[in-house]
């Protein structure tokens, strides 16, 4: 069968289909996903601060932006960037500001895609070109494993948040920063701002526990009152509380705090808004200084069950 001829005209909202993300992509849909997130002109974009000036048909995006978006996992995107590379389809641009945050990717003979190159020696000079500055140091080849420190060493992940290698935790921690500030806002909860040393052994640590999943905790916080400040003292479920305390999440998702049963400590002998707290019992019986002082020591106590906890 002779292989067709000519052209056509293929709208970038392709990609805003019901069809276009509907599934796994294979190789091919995610070449043709590469032509479509090209820049059709000189365009500059900021990845956290950092200006990156895009040409015609390059394009910026993380190898885990590709990953999420084609519904294949990190290292199989990097695997097919350095197969693009070596057959000459693309070219990875190196430059020590961004390479650490995200990946330009040039398309080779782009002119030739947009129908306004020329199909004769001008694409074989071209190519030679390329051929030329691919070979050099091998760095065509090798930029597309310098983002975000890429090893291939595996580590445990937790469903919603995957990991691939130590030296990728930092992206990880990141999303999982994002993720919790995204469904923070939808539910008024406290968002995070910075993350610390502990916040970021907290949830490489989460994520190594096959029982972690995000996206199920986040369900279960938002069917409890409680979880959301609906307590005696305004309460709520936060970042760290999640991630920093070892056993908090199961709890979580075990269903203690549907019915306002548990301790927003993570505590299972003392809640300030439960019955049994002698806070709640002094309201009638005692002054005001008199429930302050309980109030604190109730409070002091739980502050230890936790440190207890955590030590544990």
């Amino acid at each position: 069968m002779a292989t067709p001829q000519g052209w056509i005209k293929l709208h970038r909202q392709i990609t805003e289909n019901e069809f276009y993300f509907s599934e796994r992509f294979t190789r091919a849909q995610a070449w043709i996903d590469l032509l479509l997130l090209a820049a059709h002109k000189e365009r500059t974009v900021f990845i956290r601060g950092v200006e990156v000036n895009l040409k015609p048909g390059e394009l910026c995006y993380s190898q885990l932006s590709l990953a999420k978006r084609w519904r294949w996992n990190r290292k199989t995107v990097m695997a097919f960037l350095k197969f693009l590379a070596k057959r000459e389809m693309v070219l990875i641009r190196t430059d020590k500001r961004f390479s650490h945050l995200t990946t330009v990717i040039a398309v080779r003979n782009w002119a030739e895609y947009q129908g306004n190159g020329q199909l004769s020696g001008q694409q074989n000079g071209q190519r030679k070109d390329n051929r030329t500055d691919t070979n050099k140091n091998g760095e065509n080849v090798e930029n597309v494993e310098k983002e975000e420190g890429y090893s291939p060493e595996p580590t445990p992940s937790g469903p919603g948040l995957k990991t691939k290698s130590h030296t990728d935790s930092e992206a990880v921690v990141e999303a999982a920063k994002d993720k919790w500030n995204d469904f923070a806002q939808q539910i008024k909860l406290v968002t995070v701002m910075k993350i610390t040393d502990r916040r970021r052994r907290g949830v490489l640590a989460r994520l190594k526990e096959k029982e972690f999943n995000l996206d199920a905790i986040f369900a279960e916080i938002r069917r409890s009152p409680f979880l959301q400040g609906k307590n005696q003292r305004g309460w709520k479920v936060d970042f760290d509380w999640i991630f920093l305390h070892t056993g908090n999440y199961l709890k979580v998702l075990e269903g203690k705090y549907k019915n306002q049963g548990g301790s927003e400590n993570g505590t299972t002998g003392r809640s300030i808004g439960s019955t049994s707290s002698q806070y709640a019992r002094a309201t009638f019986h005692h002054d005001e200084a008199a429930r302050k002082r309980l109030r604190d020591l109730e409070a002091t106590l739980a502050e230890r069950d936790r440190e207890r906890s955590e030590r544990a």
